[in-house]
C-alpha cells in the first residue's frame, strides 16, 4: 500500500535513488489530494517504517531514509 503510493507519485525507483525532494513531493501530493495533516503523517510514518525495515532487512547501510523526520 505505502510503496504503491510512493511509486505512483514519484515513480518506482531503487530505494537508494529516492531523495528528500521525492519525499516532499509525496507529502505535498497527499495533502493536495485532500488528506488531513493527521492522515498524511500516518501515511508518511508507514512509508518511513517500510523503508527502515528494508534498510535493516537487506543490510542497506549506505541507504538514507529521506522520509525520516519529514515535517507536515
Amino acid at each position: 500500500l505505502y510503496v504503491g503510493k510512493v511509486a505512483s507519485i514519484v515513480g518506482d525507483l531503487p530505494l537508494e535513488s529516492y531523495t528528500r525532494e521525492h519525499a516532499r513531493q509525496v507529502r505535498d501530493k497527499l495533502l493536495e489530494d485532500g488528506l488531513t495533516v493527521s492522515s498524511t503523517r500516518r501515511n508518511l510514518n508507514g512509508i518511513n517504517a517500510v523503508i527502515n525495515h528494508a534498510i535493516k532487512e537487506f543490510a542497506l547501510s549506505g541507504v538514507t531514509n529521506h522520509f525520516k523526520g519529514l515535517l507536515t
